[in-house]
């Protein structure tokens, strides 16, 4: 979407939004945002293997963090293939993340280090069922991404980011 002499500013996450929380794992998978049929199809696969899926809309701030809180995946699948925010929102809550490639994701984030990939509705199946059986590879790949995140993409980060672009600071 960039033009020549525009500067890459993508999404982040609010220290005082987005926030790993002690609550019980009561949900599998968390895929808050549009139901497009890709979600709803992945969505429908896991519900038929058993898998406890929280898919909808329109939940925001303390409610959001809980649904997000109370799960033991956070799932993003970003239709337009940029990076979206929950991206950045899952891992500062200290969730595994599992992720449809996108073009912008290797420029922030390592495969299999910081979030689980996948190209089709059937890995990403293969992948969060891999990762709901495995709980010490889901507790390692969150704390990869929340110590990543954490360390440099809040929205003050992009704020100053911001600054030192107008050299303002």
């Amino acid at each position: 979407y960039m033009e020549s002499g525009e500067i890459y500013l993508p999404y982040a996450y609010d220290p005082d939004i987005h926030y790993p929380m002690n609550l019980e794992k009561d949900t599998d998978v968390c895929m808050i945002g549009l139901q497009y049929p890709t979600r709803m199809s992945l969505a429908n696969s896991l519900r038929r293997l058993n898998v406890n899926v929280n898919l909808t809309t329109g939940i925001v701030y303390d409610e959001y963090r809980e649904a997000y809180n109370r799960s033991k995946i956070a799932v993003t699948w970003s239709t337009l293939l940029d990076l979206p925010a929950r991206t950045w929102e899952g891992m500062a809550m200290k969730l595994p993340v599992v992720s449809n490639r996108v073009p912008d994701l290797g420029n922030f984030f390592v495969e299999d280090e910081h979030y689980l990939g996948f190209g089709s509705e059937a890995e990403a199946v293969v992948k969060i069922l891999d990762i709901l059986g495995n709980k010490k590879r889901a507790n390692e790949i969150a704390g990869n991404a929340y110590r990543k995140v954490t360390a440099g993409h809040s929205y003050d980060h992009r704020v100053n980011q911001i600054l030192e672009a107008a050299k303002l600071i």
